[in-house]
């Protein structure tokens, strides 16, 4: 019995590590997969942004800014850092977590409708944050 139960601990332990080791491996490569919001939150978080304009939203504010336009017409470095389907509370969520790593920007475009004076307890495109989910860093601003 003794013998057997070796066994199923060494059986568990190795399934254990394979399991942890693949995880960490697809969440790593989640966030090397170019212009994908994985990166965009790995880049976020690590404070590699630092745009001198910022456009806040929900997804109106999302498709309806282009970055690259307005970076053009005020020379000025821009980030789309919207939030897709995201009320207020998810938008300053996301805008506190930018604050935190990266320069205060200078300019700050807020788009505003109907979605924006919702509240949202719900955490939408928690999806997006998979390989980040255990960070500290992620559950202080998000408790979804």
């Amino acid at each position: 019995m003794r013998l057997f139960l070796k066994y199923l601990a060494t059986v568990c332990a190795i399934a254990i590590f394979t399991s942890v080791s693949i995880g960490k491996l697809v969440d790593h490569g989640l966030i090397l997969l170019e212009n994908s919001r994985y990166q965009e939150w790995d880049n976020i978080a690590r404070g590699s942004i630092n745009a001198e304009v910022v456009i806040l939203g929900s997804s109106r504010g999302m498709t309806s800014y282009n970055p690259h336009i307005i970076e053009n017409g005020l020379n000025k470095d821009t980030y789309n850092l919207s939030y897709d389907a995201g009320s207020f509370s998810l938008q300053s969520s996301k805008f506190h977590l930018y604050l935190e790593n990266n320069t205060t920007p200078k300019l700050i475009i807020q788009n505003i409708d109907l979605t924006h004076f919702s509240t949202n307890n719900v955490l939408i495109g928690e999806n997006n944050m998979l390989p980040f989910r255990e960070e500290a860093l992620f559950k202080n601003h998000f408790s979804g």
